[in-house]
C-alpha cells in the first residue's frame, strides 16, 4: 500500500505541468539569463549611442572642413589688398567654427547620455517586473 501511494504521488507530480523538482534552480538560472541579457542589451545600447555620436561628430567635422575650404578658395581668389583682411576673417571663422563645433558635440553627448540613462532605467524596470513574475 505504501508503495502504491508513493507511486500515485509520483504520477500526480509528473502530471502537474508546473511541478518541478528543480524549480528554484530553474528560476535562479532564468533570472541569471535575464540579467545577462539585460546587461548585453544595455551594452549594445551604449555602443549604438557611441557609434551614433561618432558619426555625428564626423559629419560635423566634415561640414566644418568644407566650409573652411570654401573660405580658403575665396581667399586665394581675392585681390592682394583684400588678402590680409580675408586671412583675418578666415582665422576668426576658424575659431568660431571650433567653438560652435565643441558646443554642438557637448550638447549631443549630453543628449545621448540622457537617452542611455533613460533606456538603462527602462531595462532595470523590465528586469524587476520579470523577477516579480
Amino acid at each position: 500500500m505504501k508503495r502504491l501511494s508513493c507511486l500515485l504521488v509520483l504520477i500526480l507530480a509528473m502530471a502537474i505541468p508546473s511541478f518541478s523538482f528543480g524549480a528554484d534552480a530553474q528560476e535562479k538560472q532564468g533570472a541569471q539569463i535575464t540579467k545577462q541579457e539585460a546587461r548585453q542589451s544595455i551594452q549594445q545600447l551604449k555602443d549604438q549611442k557611441k557609434k551614433e555620436f561618432e558619426q555625428f561628430k564626423q559629419q560635423l567635422v566634415d561640414s566644418r572642413k568644407k566650409d573652411l575650404q570654401e573660405f580658403k578658395d575665396k581667399l586665394k581668389a581675392a585681390i592682394p589688398q583684400d588678402q590680409e583682411k580675408m586671412k583675418k576673417e578666415f582665422e576668426q571663422k576658424k575659431k568660431d567654427l571650433r567653438e560652435q563645433t565643441k558646443k554642438e558635440l557637448d550638447q549631443k553627448k549630453i543628449q545621448l547620455k540622457a537617452e542611455v540613462k533613460q533606456l538603462v532605467e527602462q531595462k532595470k524596470k523590465e528586469i524587476q517586473e520579470k523577477m516579480k513574475k
